[in-house]
């Protein structure tokens, strides 16, 4: 037997049509929790008193948070003190007064005397008129240059004057 096209459209459209009308009448019904219960079993893997417990382990972790805490202050204060016990007061001062004992052999050596006779010295040595024969030659060597300078400044003054005085003589013409 052969299937036509015509029966298997039928077919089709009957079957659309019953799911369309199971679907609209089931649309009706009022959905209640516990509704498939009613059908099949439903387990969780997490039984009913299992958030007292949960709470139970949370309030010990932070009891053992704070425990380490603690612990770690006890053992920080501890340290302290057992390096405030080490700290030898005598030795330290006995420490600071050789220092100052270095300090004023050190000064001690040091010849202020010495110091001032080379400052002295050295100042002789600086020859005040050989400076000032070295200020007049470097003079006398830009005098050229700083003439020539001037030259040219007046030069360009000059021109600049002629300029506006022949713009004086246009804006008169014009006007």
């Amino acid at each position: 037997m052969r299937f036509t096209k015509p029966k298997i459209l039928s077919i089709f459209f009957i079957l659309v049509g019953i799911i369309a009308i199971v679907t609209l009448a089931s649309w009706n019904l009022p959905m209640s929790p516990g509704m498939f219960d009613k059908f099949f079993s439903v387990s969780d893997t997490i039984p009913g008193n299992c958030k007292e417990k949960l709470s139970d382990l949370d309030e010990a972790f932070a009891k053992l948070e704070k425990a380490k805490i603690e612990l770690k202050e006890k053992d920080i204060a501890a340290s302290v003190t057992k390096a405030l016990r080490e700290i030898n007061i005598q030795q330290i001062q006995e420490s600071v007064d050789n220092a100052l004992a270095d300090a004023d052999v050190a000064l001690d050596k040091v010849d202020l005397e010495h110091i001032k006779s080379n400052v002295a010295s050295a100042i002789a040595k600086i020859n005040t008129e050989k400076i000032n024969e070295q200020v007049k030659i470097a003079a006398e060597n830009l005098k050229p240059q700083i003439e020539k300078s001037i030259e040219e400044a007046r030069l360009q003054i000059e021109k600049a004057q002629k300029e506006i005085t022949d713009a004086k003589k246009q804006l008169r013409t014009k006007s």
